[in-house]
């Protein structure tokens, strides 16, 4: 089966870019211009890893179904297959990115850095402090010139400066963890989020409301009833939101066909798929695939 993520490696990278090394295959810097991010306008699935750092502007961006509005200084962590989408962006917005692939990071030792992992993946955009901000953007710039040095060991040096900068990064969450951990979320709130993950992670096969409600010991009234006061969306649209953003990864990203691509999110065969895909987008999967290449 085709692979099914969109890399954000060939999303960022130059047109021009020499790609027949294993550096340029791996790892991309870029200054995320507004023509690259319109690629994020629909959702896609990454495959990879990435950091953020918005320079000036703002965007509403939205990582597996949450929404994040970014402001100038705030840093964006994207975990490895993360949904990503950027809903709206301000004219002026502009950011710096790193990728990388999953290949990339395998030989680098970031063991001490698992215990702030959860941290950091329940808060992928953190706003910092000016010396934070000022730190990270020197360190991309250092990190940008030396992937493009002539340098025969610029593979090794860049790996290394990459464990740096996990290490940099999860010193700041560190620092921070005090202030994240004073926002606790009520006991409703954390069943809202439990919720969420559950749905991302279930959603291809397990579309009703009775099953996520056994999964979080609750009856079906009642985790309606708290998920629509709590976010303002039932269960079912939950489920429907991220089944719609999961078959529009796949059209986007990936060339599975629709019945493939029916097979993959479970639906009986493509005429029920693309059916229920028009009633929560207006368009078929063929005209939204079209309209967006």
């Amino acid at each position: 089966m085709k692979q099914e993520g969109l890399s954000v490696l060939n999303m960022f990278r130059n047109s021009n870019e020499k790609r027949n090394d294993y550096l340029a295959a791996n790892f991309v810097i870029s200054d995320a211009n507004p023509e690259q991010l319109d690629l994020l306008k629909e959702p896609c699935r990454l495959n990879g890893g990435a950091f953020g750092l918005c320079l000036r502007g703002s965007c509403e961006l939205s990582l597996n179904l949450n929404t994040y509005r970014i402001q100038p200084r705030d840093l964006i962590v994207v975990t490895p297959g993360a949904i990503v989408q950027i809903k709206e962006k301000s004219e002026d917005f502009r950011g710096f990115l790193i990728g990388f692939s999953f290949d990339f990071v395998r030989d680098i030792d970031f063991q001490s850095l698992i215990p702030f992992y959860a941290t950091i993946h329940d808060n992928p955009c953190l706003p910092l402090s000016d010396d934070n901000a000022f730190m990270l953007f020197d360190f991309f710039t250092f990190l940008g010139g030396k992937t493009r040095s002539d340098n025969p060991y610029k593979k090794e040096i860049t790996q290394h400066l990459m464990l740096a900068l996990f290490y940099e990064i999860s010193a700041i969450y560190q620092t921070k963890q005090p202030e994240l951990a004073v926002h606790n979320l009520s006991h409703h709130e954390d069943i809202c989020k439990r919720l969420i993950e559950l749905v991302l992670k279930h959603h291809r096969t397990e579309r009703s409301v009775g099953f996520y409600a056994q999964e979080l010991c609750l009856t079906p009234k009642y985790l309606s009833s708290l998920i629509k006061r709590i976010s303002g969306k039932s269960v079912s649209e939950w489920i429907d939101h991220a089944v719609i953003m999961d078959a529009k990864t796949l059209l986007k990203s990936s060339t599975m066909t629709i019945q493939q691509i029916a097979d993959q999110l479970n639906f009986p065969n493509p005429s029920f798929f693309g059916r229920y895909f028009k009633q929560h987008t207006g368009m078929t999967p063929c005209q939204y695939r079209k309209d967006i290449i």
